[in-house]
């Protein structure tokens, strides 16, 4: 009788393409390291990066309140990548 009572479990299936999680963002003091690794200066990392300005970089970077959903998945992609390139640089 309670076994007829349980609404039976359902198990939901991932869309494809939405089954994997996003990669982490890296932290403000990673992407200062890197740069500062690769003597690049916070203007020219923006340029570098594709957005956004210099201001955000710097806000990021020190721990400032960032909307980090307005920086497209494509830069924190080459954020990533810059990183893992000065790393190999160290």
């Amino acid at each position: 009788e309670a076994a007829r009572s349980q609404p039976p479990e359902v198990t939901q299936a991932a869309l494809p393409g939405f089954d994997t999680e996003a990669p982490a963002l890296p932290s403000g003091e990673d992407v200062r390291a890197a740069r500062e690794t690769a003597k690049v200066n916070l203007r020219d990392f923006a340029r570098m990066m594709g957005g956004p300005a210099f201001k955000t970089w710097s806000n990021y970077e020190t721990g400032k309140p960032v909307r980090v959903g307005i920086i497209a998945p494509e830069v924190w992609k080459r954020v990533r990548d810059f990183i893992a390139q000065s790393k190999g640089k160290a």
